[in-house]
């Protein structure tokens, strides 16, 4: 059992790469991000293949109470556009279990389906989650490559 554990651990840490972020502009985030990571890239400058599935993983913890989470998220291609997500609701796509408690670090993992029709291009990748309120609870960008 041991050893198909530590294979487990050693497959997911060849396939997943925790990704430098940066805030997002005016960024006012209710919740303290920990770490982002994206299935599966093998380095911090990551590829995403059209045709395939990217997840990202965002380990985060709310300051307070959060009943509900929406996923927005958007490329910027001179201006940002939105990226259509069949369901943006995180409780009930992102492995997670609303309502949040605050101060509870709790771990956010959404797939993502890179369309074989999107074209090949370097760009800017801003992912926000909102609150019921429609507070911002994180936001964070990153570059990524479309292949």
């Amino acid at each position: 059992m041991k050893v198909l554990v530590c294979l487990f651990a050693l497959f997911v840490a060849a396939n997943c790469s925790i990704i430098q972020t940066r805030p997002c502009a005016g960024d006012k985030s209710q919740s303290e991000l920990i770490s982002v990571a994206i299935e599966p890239c093998e380095s911090g400058n990551c590829v995403l293949h059209k045709g395939s599935e990217a997840s990202i993983i965002i380990k985060m913890k709310p300051k307070s109470d959060i009943t509900s989470l929406t996923t927005e998220v958007k490329g910027k291609i001179g201006i940002y556009i939105p990226f259509p997500l069949q369901n943006p609701d995180a409780c009930a796509t992102a492995g997670l279990t609303c309502p949040l408690k605050a101060g509870q670090e709790v771990t956010y993992k959404f797939s993502l389906p890179v369309s074989k029709y999107y074209p090949s291009l370097s760009l800017v990748v801003r992912w926000r989650l909102f609150d019921q309120n429609k507070n911002t609870q994180i936001c964070f960008e990153f570059p990524t490559e479309l292949q």
